[in-house]
């Protein structure tokens, strides 16, 4: 048996040479025997990956040397946390998880608000349908499916959707999608690691792709203002703890059950729609075919995501890298 003593996220490119591209960990273990009993519980050090861009790969790896020389001797680094070894039995060894969730704790601190698990307010969660064997037939008075590529940072974009057949395999009852529902893609850095979400705002039915969760909430919670919240530092801290791992981003059923949400009172809540249809909507519908328009379209919505991290925790900063 060993302990952990330490596990380093090293750049991605530190093992990436043609035809390989691996992502890696630096762990160092020390046998159970070899530790101390007396002085408290051990910590393992844990240190996010960071970037290297092209030839500066050594000189990161040196960075990295130097803070984690700092953290050892108890100084705050960025990126760096010390978990005691009794928080990780049984849990996951990811350093971006326990970065995130101890940002997490510091940011919320002593908050007077009521906090909930968006599970309590879920009606139904389910994703698109799987289907293999080929590509969707198309059909241009189909039932809209929707996949990753439709989701922007301002809403869906309904001008790209694919058109499948209604009632055909890829157009379950199951996942079939009505206004006021919340979109999610649940995998991959392009998508769900860029924090794109989505309320489903057409009034024609559609359908979701397999990589699409769909998200139905009970009264009480108003679709766009979580929305909001989960483009927020806090909601965004949330996901980003959960999708760190060393393989494709991926956030399960229980994760996005778990997912705390502030419950505001419900006037509160919507003024976060109402600002959205009123001020970002119309920009975000000419957006595919204007620049400008998305440009003005981005700028509104992280106002409003703005407005929510100043009304929770007092700062404007941006909600995610």
């Amino acid at each position: 048996r060993g302990q952990l003593l330490a596990a380093i996220a090293l750049p991605a490119s530190a093992f990436r040479r043609p035809g390989l591209n691996a992502v890696a960990h630096l762990v160092i273990l020390r046998r159970t025997s070899a530790i101390a009993t007396s002085g408290g519980s051990p910590a393992a050090l844990l240190m996010e990956r960071r970037h290297a861009g092209r030839g500066k790969l050594a000189q990161v790896l040196d960075d990295m040397l130097y803070d984690l020389r700092r953290a050892r001797s108890g100084a705050e680094v960025d990126g760096a946390v010390q978990v005691p070894v009794g928080a990780m039995a049984s849990c996951r060894w990811d350093p971006g998880y326990w970065v995130g969730q101890q940002a997490l704790t510091r940011i919320w601190g002593d908050r007077r608000e009521t906090w909930v698990e968006l599970g309590e307010f879920i009606e139904l969660l389910t994703y698109g349908p799987i289907v293999t064997g080929g590509q969707p037939v198309k059909a241009v008075d189909g039932i809209p499916s929707i996949r990753q590529g439709d989701f922007t940072e301002t809403g869906l974009q309904a001008s790209r959707f694919l058109r499948v057949p209604a009632g055909s395999a890829h157009d379950p009852p199951r996942s079939r999608v009505r206004a006021g529902d919340l979109l999610l893609p649940r995998s991959g850095g392009g998508a769900l690691g860029r924090n794109r979400i989505a309320v489903y705002e057409e009034d024609e039915p559609a359908n979701i792709g397999c990589f699409v969760d769909l998200i139905r909430l009970r009264p009480g919670l108003n679709p766009y203002y979580v929305w909001v919240f989960l483009r927020s530092r806090l909601g965004w801290g949330q996901i980003r703890s959960l999708i760190n791992g060393v393989g494709t981003p991926n956030i399960s059923f229980v994760e996005i059950r778990s997912l705390r949400v502030p419950l505001l009172d419900l006037k509160e809540q919507a003024t976060y729609e109402h600002e959205y249809v009123a001020c970002v909507r119309p920009f975000h519908r000419r957006s595919d075919e204007d620049s400008d328009a998305s440009s003005t379209a981005h700028d509104r919505f992280q106002k409003i995501v703005g407005r929510l991290d100043e009304r929770l925790i007092g700062t404007t900063s941006p909600p995610h890298d």
